[in-house]
């Protein structure tokens, strides 16, 4: 696997052989003053059609993630930085639930990268 903070596609070869290609969702928490702000950038880097009825929320992106629901990014690497920031918009217990549901999806490789304090 390839791919960096400026790589927005990453081509991947997985079990079978199979290359696939993967989207690079990219969130720096640093920028999100607001929980809105957070929902905001997410959009931003998926298909437009997703978008549309994603309600930028937990419950919406429950949804996205577990059952493909609008807000469903696809096949895809998420990096998110700035967690330190986003603990506090958030809130611890949403925040790991965020984290959760993204470690748990078969379809995202997560890429998280902690506050250095």
């Amino acid at each position: 696997m390839a791919y960096g903070k400026d790589t927005f596609v990453s081509i991947v070869t997985d079990e079978n052989g199979k290359t696939r290609h993967k989207r690079k969702i990219f969130i720096n928490g640093e920028f999100c003053e607001s929980k809105q702000d957070f929902w905001n950038k997410y959009v931003a880097e998926i298909d437009s059609e997703s978008v549309k009825h994603f309600g930028k929320n937990l419950d919406a992106f429950n949804d996205a993630i577990t059952a493909e629901g609008p807000g469903f990014p696809g096949d895809c690497i998420i990096e998110i930085i700035g967690t330190e920031k986003l603990e506090k918009v958030f809130g611890k217990d949403d925040f790991d639930f965020i984290l959760d549901l993204l470690r748990n999806a078969e379809f995202v490789d997560l890429i998280v990268e902690k506050s250095e304090v």
